[in-house]
């Protein structure tokens, strides 16, 4: 630590923990000891103020007693018919649970237990100033109060989710141990009221709305029916699925006839063309049956031919008769062949013609009945769309019927999932206070708050107090130690253990001089003796002693150090620098006048200024008129020349 750092810590007599106990020092438990003797009242203290106070309270105290309900919360109740359930809950999920937890410290429940207990007549309440007179007690509660009560009714209930079960625990707290049973089970009884009450309600207002919706859904039924008949009268719609039946038979039918007409048709008209575009002759044996007749005259000619061209090859003329006669019998066999090809023409054209109008009407007759048919289809999706809303709507008034008949039945068997395991019997010990866990726990917190504010306040103790810390804060020597000045002053003539008279309050600046066997003296001796041998080779000359605040001791040590340095032979002169508030002419009886402010200020020699005192060899300079700037006079460089004057005079300057 620099010289400039340690003059620092001496003006601002604040030095850190670190500073004091050393840094790097180990710490011993003696040292903690230390520190606890040192303020054992203070832990003491402490101590039997907390347990007093702990225990005056846990014992002034009103003694509550808590009892509790245990109830088993299932998932779903017991299903007795096959019905599904009007108002399903999932009770799976442990929201489920929780929410059951909120239901039972709800002010529904709270309500309904305080009237049904009349707990405003309780005296617990009353002292609560819910109940104001007499006339209240027996009077109706109003809302107002009724919320009051409700809220200080919630304070005291508690309810406990057993972990991995479908337990639950209502507790309740109370200065009567019979009230807190009697309210925990009635909790459980009107939580269980409360699942029935919501059950059932809920079943009526399904069956009420059941009963609304049946009746619309009956409307709805008879005014589809009515629409569905309508349309079939108005339509002449008797049974579609028959009409339509047959309507489609006979357009199938038509189809048929149609197609064969069409392919006679084709066959008569080809035939037709046929023989109106070529001779009768030409026309080849297998275009119709009904060309064997010409068929039979062709080849009947063909042969009448070939045995012509015979006899003409055998050169018989054309005039010989048999010449002749095939002749005539070739024409006229020729001419019927004409005459049946013309008729075969006009009989295949009538044919023809019958034919294509026999298509016709029966085309005629299937684009009717095509029509009629898509007519009927049309009809059947407007009649099918009525007849199933009507279907739609009797089906769903049949299972609305249904769902409130059984609902009815339901409403009769509605079971709670809730039941009571374990009712609340009355406790026989108060829940609080634990007075002996209070007062325990008290004496545990007494010791640390005492430990802790002892700690405290010798860590935040930043004054030195033993020469040690001198050593290990400031790096200096320490050459004695004077005891606090109270513990070694007396009344006038009294006497210490030894028979010594002890010094008083007026001999403080003396005392070696007037009580050299006092403890205070043989302290300065101490003082002495270690000075002189502070330095190597020969004692300091110039000795400076001050402090960090007034009144701590620098005149007292000045004039006994001087006094003793004084009887050791030694020349010695005090110099009272304190300019402020100067003192050492007290001490020697002195007057303060003329000093050293007379001399720095020119008005004085410095020999004029030096006063003798009643001890050989010690001579003061007093301080002289009080300066409005010692500062600066003490700084001066005529102070400096003066000391350096004053080392040739004297062997010690204070």
């Amino acid at each position: 630590m620099s010289e400039e750092e340690k003059n620092n810590l001496f003006k601002s007599g604040s030095y850190p923990a670190d500073s004091l106990y050393g840094v790097g020092d180990e710490v011993h438990l003696r040292d903690y000891l230390k520190v606890l003797v040192k303020h054992r009242w203070m832990v003491l203290a402490a101590f039997v103020v907390i347990v007093t106070t702990v225990a005056i309270g846990s014992f002034a105290m009103t003694p509550v007693y808590e009892a509790s309900t245990t109830i088993q919360i299932e998932k779903e109740a017991a299903n007795v018919l096959k019905f599904e359930d009007i108002l399903p809950v999932d009770t799976s999920g442990g929201d489920y649970y929780k929410t059951q937890e909120i239901i039972i410290q709800s002010r529904v429940i709270a309500r309904s237990v305080i009237e049904e207990l009349s707990l405003w007549n309780h005296a617990q309440f009353q002292d609560k100033g819910l109940v104001r007179n007499a006339q209240a007690a027996i009077a109706p509660v109003d809302a107002v109060v009724m919320d009051e009560l409700i809220d200080d009714f919630l304070e005291l209930l508690n309810v406990n989710l057993v972990r991995k079960s479908r337990l639950a625990l209502i507790n309740f707290k109370s200065n009567d141990p019979e009230l807190s049973a009697n309210v925990a089970n009635q909790v459980a009884r009107a939580y269980i009221d409360f699942n029935l009450e919501y059950k059932f309600k809920a079943t009526e207002t399904a069956r009420d709305w059941l009963s609304g919706q049946l009746s619309d859904f009956q409307a709805k039924v008879e005014r589809s029916e009515e629409d569905l008949n309508e349309f079939a009268r108005r339509n002449g719609i008797f049974s579609l699925e028959k009409d339509e039946n047959l309507v489609i038979k006979r357009l199938e039918n038509l189809n048929e006839a149609l197609a064969t007409a069409e392919a006679d048709r084709i066959k008569k008209e080809s035939f037709f063309r046929e023989v109106s575009n070529n001779s009768p002759l030409n026309i080849p044996a297998v275009v119709s049956d009904d060309l064997e007749l010409i068929n039979g005259l062709k080849k009947e000619l063909s042969s009448l031919e070939a045995e012509y061209s015979k006899f003409s090859k055998l050169l018989y003329k054309k005039d010989y008769p048999k010449m002749v006669r095939l002749k005539a019998e070739m024409d006229a066999l020729d001419s019927r062949i004409n005459r049946e090809a013309r008729g075969l023409v006009d009989r295949s054209e009538v044919a023809y013609k019958i034919s294509l109008a026999r298509e016709k009407l029966l085309r005629s007759s299937f684009d009717k009945q095509k029509k009629l048919a898509l007519q009927i289809k049309e009809k059947s999706i407007q009649y099918n769309i009525l007849k199933r809303e009507v279907d739609t709507n009797k089906e769903l008034y049949s299972g609305l019927l249904q769902r409130l008949k059984e609902t009815g039945v339901a409403a009769g068997l509605e079971t709670s999932n809730i039941q009571i395991v374990d009712k609340a019997v009355s406790p026989l010990r108060p829940s609080s206070p634990k007075k002996k866990i209070n007062i325990l726990i008290s004496m545990f917190a007494g010791l640390f708050v005492g430990v802790g504010l002892a700690f405290s306040i010798e860590y935040f103790d930043n004054t030195v107090k033993d020469p040690d810390e001198i050593s290990r804060v400031f790096g200096l020597t320490t050459l004695g130690l004077i005891p606090s000045l109270q513990s070694t002053l007396g009344k006038k003539g009294r006497r210490d253990k030894k028979g010594e008279t002890m010094p008083g309050a007026e001999d403080l600046g003396i005392v070696t001089h007037s009580f050299p066997r006092s403890s205070m003296s043989e302290s300065f001796h101490t003082f002495r003796t270690s000075l002189l041998f502070s330095t190597p080779g020969k004692p300091p000359q110039t000795i400076l002693i001050t402090s960090s605040s007034p009144s701590e001791g620098k005149t007292t040590v000045s004039c006994n150090l001087g006094i003793l340095l004084a009887q050791s032979g030694s020349k010695v002169l005090i110099i009272d620098a304190d300019l402020r508030r100067p003192a050492c002419h007290k001490a020697f009886k002195i007057s303060s006048t003329p000093g050293i402010t007379d001399y720095l200020t020119g008005h004085m020699e410095l020999r004029d200024v030096i006063k003798p005192t009643l001890v050989d060899g010690l001579s003061v300079m007093p301080s002289g008129p009080i300066s409005p700037n010692p500062p600066e006079l003490l700084d001066s460089e005529q102070f400096a020349q003066a000391i350096e004057e004053l080392r040739g005079l004297y062997d010690f300057i204070i």
